[in-house]
């Protein structure tokens, strides 16, 4: 066999070798299809939870049962006081007491009117959130200043209708507002927070907007000091033996 015929045959047996069958391939495994999430729909006891937890933790809310505090309003001649414990006993420094059932003037004989006395778990309820003591109802959400909000509202025992706006970000209350009627005229005002600061572990709003006396102007009222959790006996929200007995219309009764 001559040199060349041998490197022909060589050349034809390295060909037929390349023709052979490939060798397999790994077929690439498409990654997973995860659905996505679908958020919870909001409902009242979970915005409270939200809120309780942004505030400082559920434990925390549940065992703030008192509040002392200052505050500068604008339109006031001097700082207001409040004495709170809840959920419905309300002291304006020596002026005016709430005991869940009644008010009465501190520094005069003259009663503070039945009707008035809605007006007392109104000053509780901007203070405390009346979600935490009372039943509330998951009413929708609201744009405020621009932020999605979620409405929560409670009505209180002599009435008065609060309606909350959680901030859907911060779990916050971003905005309340209150209906309530006197004498047969209808009430609507509202407050905006801000100025959220850390208070014995409790994140607590130190600003809010305000409707001034004259029903136009809006301020700002600011915290003074702040006190959480302090000793208040019953005996502080009592009212004077001189007062009108407790004779509450029931609610849904105002004309």
């Amino acid at each position: 066999m001559t040199k060349r015929i041998a490197l022909i045959i060589t050349t034809i047996l390295a060909l037929l070798a390349g023709c052979g069958p490939a060798a397999p391939t790994a077929t690439p495994i498409p990654p997973a299809h995860t659905a996505p999430s679908t958020p919870l729909p909001p409902t009242a006891e979970r915005l409270i939870d939200e809120c309780a937890e942004a505030m400082g933790g559920v434990d925390k809310i549940n065992a703030l049962q008192t509040m002392r505090f200052a505050q500068y309003l604008p339109d006031h001649a001097s700082l207001s006081r409040y004495e709170i414990k809840r959920p419905n006993l309300v002291r304006l420094g020596d002026i005016l007491v709430f005991d869940g059932e009644r008010a009465a003037w501190l520094t005069q004989a003259e009663p503070v009117p039945q009707e008035e006395w809605k007006d007392f778990e109104v000053d509780i309820a901007w203070y405390v959130p009346a979600f935490f003591d009372y039943p509330a109802e998951y009413v929708g959400t609201e744009i405020v200043d621009g932020i999605e909000t979620h409405k929560l509202q409670v009505t209180l025992s002599l009435g008065a209708v609060m309606t909350y706006y959680l901030d859907a970000q911060t779990h916050l209350v971003r905005k309340a507002a209150a209906y309530f009627t006197i004498n047969g005229q209808g009430y609507h005002p509202e407050r905006t927070y801000s100025d959220y600061r850390l208070v014995d572990g409790i994140l607590y709003p130190h600003a809010f907007t305000y409707e001034g006396r004259n029903g136009v102007d809006v301020f700002t009222a600011t915290m003074r000091t702040i006190e959480f959790s302090i000793p208040l006996e019953d005996e502080r929200f009592s009212v004077p033996a001189a007062a009108p007995p407790t004779s509450a219309p029931p609610v849904g009764a105002d004309s």
